[in-house]
C-alpha cells in the first residue's frame, strides 16, 4: 500500500541538504508539514509523522476496495488548511480543530499555516505547524469546577 509518510523527505536528506532546518524540526515540539503546490507532503518532521500515522490508524481503508491513500486521506484533519494556505494564501494562526484519536478520543490541534511563495509572488508551497493542545482545553473546561470545590 502506498504511504504518503514515507514518501516526504527523511530526516537524513534533510540534513544533506540544511542541516541546522533538519536539527532544528527535530528539536521542535510541534508539528510540522510543508505541502507543495500539488499537494506532495515534501516535509514531515516526527512529531507530524507521529499525528499523522495515527490518525491513519483510526481510519483504515476499507478492505474491499483497492485503491491507494491520497495526500488529503493521509492528513485529514489539517488538509483543508494545507488547501485554504495553497489556494487562497490565507495566512492562518491558531485555527483549532477537533478530530477523533485511536482511542475514540476528542483531540484537538491548534494549527498555523503560510504560504511560501517564490521570487515572482506565487504561491509554491504551504507550511503548516500544529500542536495538540487537548490537556490545555480540558483543564481550561474543569477550572470552574475545580474552584468551587476548593472552596468547600
Amino acid at each position: 500500500m502506498y504511504d504518503i509518510l514515507e514518501t516526504t523527505t527523511d530526516r537524513a536528506t534533510l540534513s544533506q541538504r540544511d542541516p541546522v532546518l533538519s536539527t532544528l524540526l527535530a528539536q521542535l515540539p510541534v508539528g510540522v508539514v510543508i505541502a507543495t503546490r500539488d499537494g506532495t507532503l515534501e516535509v514531515v518532521n516526527d512529531v507530524a509523522r507521529t499525528l499523522l500515522a495515527e490518525h491513519r490508524r483510526t481510519k483504515p481503508p476499507e478492505p474491499w476496495v483497492a485503491r491507494r491513500v491520497d495526500a488529503s486521506e493521509a492528513v485529514d484533519p489539517i488538509h483543508w488548511v494545507i488547501a485554504r494556505v495553497l489556494l487562497t494564501g490565507e495566512l492562518i494562526r491558531d485555527e483549532e480543530i477537533e478530530f477523533l484519536d485511536c482511542r475514540d478520543e476528542w483531540r484537538t490541534l491548534s494549527v498555523s499555516g503560510t504560504p511560501l511563495e517564490d521570487a515572482r509572488g506565487e504561491i509554491t508551497s504551504a507550511l503548516v505547524t500544529f500542536v495538540d493542545v487537548t490537556a490545555t482545553k480540558r483543564a481550561k473546561e474543569w477550572e470552574p469546577l475545580i474552584r468551587a470545590i476548593s472552596r468547600l
